[in-house]
């Protein structure tokens, strides 16, 4: 990781922090998610889009699909190789019936599949929330030891310059040119169609020339 941003948050924040990660690569030095889900549409029954619409039976498959891609980018599991090589911190308590530990299991499987280095936690007793983990007032669910420690581990030093070096191979991963920052150098500008995801791989080269690989992309910028 290269950047100067810790992104973190708890529960919506969890997947908020994930969301900005993603979108922003270049600056996150390390994610915390805790207690987050992967998938707003799929969180509990509060923001689930159309499935228990009584009108479902009705509406043409192929528009439902065009409807549910038009928040695609809300589930981040599309664009965690954006993280590789970015450490994280997923936690979950194995008593919450908020968020489920399967969705913190189910993540840290996903980042550490993308090439991210993800540390999963599961506190044993502990719910959605709590206000203290080991001691009174300790920082409880979001700020305990356990992320605090993570936290002091991963944040450059205030005025320590921080790292550029970029991999010598990358993916980037854009649902939304709007919304996407870029990675390495490397900006999705305009996708082929949109909703569907863009992809480009990156490969260094001798000379400092590199050479990229495009899917679902008709326009990038590099540098």
């Amino acid at each position: 990781a290269s950047g100067s941003v810790a992104f973190a948050g708890h529960s919506r924040g969890g997947h908020g922090a994930l969301t900005l990660a993603t979108r922003a690569p270049d600056a996150a030095c390390a994610v915390a998610s805790l207690h987050g889900w992967i998938n707003r549409e799929e969180y509990g029954d509060a923001n689930t889009l159309l499935a228990y619409d009584a009108s479902r039976p009705f509406l043409d498959p192929a528009l439902g699909a065009l409807l549910e891609a038009t928040v695609s980018e809300h589930d981040v599991g599309h664009a965690l190789a954006n993280l590789a090589h970015v450490p994280a911190l997923v936690r979950t308590g194995d008593a919450d019936t908020s968020v489920p530990p399967y969705f913190a299991r189910r993540l840290a499987r996903l980042l550490n599949d993308a090439g991210a280095e993800a540390a999963l936690s599961v506190l044993a007793g502990k719910p959605h929330w709590w206000w203290d983990t080991a001691s009174t007032n300790d920082g409880g669910a979001m700020f305990d030891r356990e992320v605090r420690d993570f936290l002091a581990a991963h944040l450059p030093a205030p005025g320590a310059p921080t790292a550029s070096a970029v991999p010598a191979a990358f993916t980037v991963v854009s649902l939304n040119p709007a919304t996407f920052l870029g990675r390495g150098g490397v900006r999705v500008l305009q996708l082929e169609t949109p909703g569907r995801r863009g992809v480009v791989e990156v490969a260094a080269g001798e000379a400092g020339a590199c050479t990229l690989a495009t899917m679902g992309v008709r326009r990038v910028r590099v540098g």
